[in-house]
């Protein structure tokens, strides 16, 4: 039969139902960490590349545009133009 003293010990050797919930939170509060940090990150770059984007597309409408306006004086001017 076992005693108060053996059933302490085994109390000590394994875990209670309270400490593995306790674990659990524990780590699930790390892993949501991990994951807010890696949604920033992400987020973070994705901007930046659409800002990006947004940038490029409108230096090329501005070349376009200069573009076209070289081309027209010049046809008024009479010049020709090289490649």
């Amino acid at each position: 039969m076992l005693s108060d003293k053996d059933i302490d010990k085994l109390m000590k050797a394994f875990v209670t139902e309270e400490k593995v919930r306790t674990i659990v939170q524990e780590e699930t509060r790390e892993i949501k960490e991990v994951v807010k940090k890696t949604f920033e990150a992400v987020e973070s770059l994705v901007s930046t590349k659409e800002t990006e984007k947004f940038e490029n597309a409108a230096r090329d409408a501005q070349l376009t545009r200069h573009d076209g306006w070289i081309k027209q004086v010049a046809e008024e001017t009479e010049v020709k133009l090289k490649d």
